[in-house]
């Protein structure tokens, strides 16, 4: 409400569920461009975080967390995969760069004014 305020906002794109139960959106750009502009915000910037390898990365380590929590036979395999899981997703800062993609990303950044 408080006008020429600025926000910073980071939205998930693909992502496993969290904060369940209240999972409930999923914006895109061009959604997120109309409610924005709806309540007089300017855009200042949306920027898209990370890549194929990177959301294909943090979708594998969120199902090793997810074997951990089963405390059965499958919780070792969450927890030896964990460490090479973790050493994978600093290399896919690398290939994000190498392998980009338009369409399949972790999350949105934006940036915006009150106008």
């Amino acid at each position: 409400k408080k006008k020429n305020g600025t926000i910073l906002l980071t939205v998930p794109f693909i992502w496993a569920l969290h904060e369940e139960p209240h999972d409930y959106f999923r914006y895109t750009e061009y959604s997120l461009r109309t409610l924005f502009t709806a309540k007089h915000c300017r855009i200042l910037s949306i920027k898209k975080q990370g890549s194929f390898p990177s959301t294909i990365c943090m979708l594998a380590m969120d199902y090793a967390l997810e074997l951990i929590r089963r405390k059965n036979a499958y919780s070792l395999f969450g927890l030896i995969s964990s460490p090479f899981l973790l050493v994978l997703s600093y290399t896919c800062l690398v290939l994000d760069i190498v392998f980009p993609s338009r369409t399949i990303f972790l999350n949105y950044v934006i940036l915006a004014k009150k106008i």
